[in-house]
């Protein structure tokens, strides 16, 4: 097979149906270099909101430097008086590569007590946590009842999570119920819910293949900014499935989802990049989206052959500074 050929062949294995799992963190906080000074004096005073917000600034480097072990600091000082929002943002800072090593089993304690306070977040995050198997045996039995609760405490992310297992099964009746759950969830709005419900329309799960009604949801899920109705959407352009096929609309569609952070449409953009499908070719865009998703090093070495060095540098800051700018959306995809 030749590397073209060989290339064409990843790029559709790239147009895949994912769930987009997220665990689910404090909104970041809008600080300034002058307000900063403020927010550590309130936290100093014991205020946890200000403790938790100055943690997060800390995480991800806002109004200052990031610091993971001072992020923890502030974080653990609020999550040990009880406070749901910082146990919750505690165990997800333990999840993240530089301590999940050592600190796995205390993100999962830290989840269980937010919990104890029937807090959703932390009742949804314990079950990505058995759904994925992290830091534990994975168990989509436990992963279920901890989203039926987190749904019942009003997580609608957790009921297109709990639609979605329920669609696992043998039985045609859980399967009614699963999809069921989805369509409520999607007709209340939720772009996740929307674009599973697509793929169950695509694929025939738990209900007859119906390709107008999946790019329906899909474009609904898309218009609703979810990046997996984007990619998913981009696959019926890309295949001409239920669609005049599109290249152009595709490759657009997949640099939506990319800007939002999704890493399978960057890689999506660097095949059609190196490939010329639905747009031109550009073998420094196609390096430098391959860096930004992390794809390997023969991509890179096909990908990177004749470019200058200074390209390559280029290449590496563009990527670089994406990774910065969605380091909040990488930081609770489960690893």
């Amino acid at each position: 097979m030749s590397f073209g050929a060989e290339m064409k062949r990843f790029l559709m294995l790239l147009l895949l149906f994912s769930a987009g799992d997220l665990l689910v963190q404090a909104q970041l906080p809008r600080i300034g270099p002058a307000e900063f000074p403020h927010l550590v004096s309130s936290a100093r005073q014991g205020k946890s909101e200000s403790q938790i917000q100055l943690g997060l600034a800390y995480q991800y480097g806002i109004g200052t430097q990031p610091d993971l072990q001072t992020a923890e600091y502030w974080l653990k000082s609020a999550a040990r008086y009880g406070d749901p929002h910082a146990q919750t943002q505690l165990g997800l800072l333990y999840l993240q590569p530089q301590f999940r090593q050592t600190h796995a089993a205390q993100a999962m304690q830290w989840f269980l007590r937010a919990a104890a306070s029937q807090f959703a977040p932390a009742e949804h995050n314990l079950g990505m946590i058995y759904l994925h198997g992290i830091g534990t045996p994975q168990s989509d039995d436990q992963a279920l009842r901890w989203f039926r609760k987190a749904a019942r405490h009003g997580s609608l992310q957790s009921q297109v999570y709990v639609g979605s297992i329920l669609l696992k099964s043998s039985d045609p009746e859980t399967r009614a119920e699963g999809f069921a759950t989805l369509q409520r969830t999607a007709e209340q709005g939720n772009g996740k819910a929307m674009n599973f419900l697509g793929y169950c329309y695509h694929k025939g799960n738990g209900t007859s293949p119906d390709m107008e009604q999946a790019r329906r949801w899909y474009q609904a899920a898309a218009d609703a900014g979810d990046p997996d109705g984007m990619h998913n959407l981009s696959v019926l352009y890309f295949t001409g499935q239920g669609v005049q096929q599109d290249r152009a609309r595709a490759f657009q569609l997949n640099q939506r989802a990319c800007d939002r952070g999704d890493r399978g449409s960057c890689a999506t953009l660097a095949s059609a990049y190196l490939l010329g499908e639905g747009t031109s070719r550009n073998y420094a865009l196609a390096y430098q989206f391959a860096l930004t998703a992390g794809l390997d090093e023969k991509f890179l070495t096909f990908a990177g052959a004749g470019l200058a060095p200074e390209k390559k540098v280029q290449a590496a800051l563009e990527a670089e500074r994406w990774q910065h700018e969605h380091a909040f959306e990488l930081s609770v995809l489960p690893q």
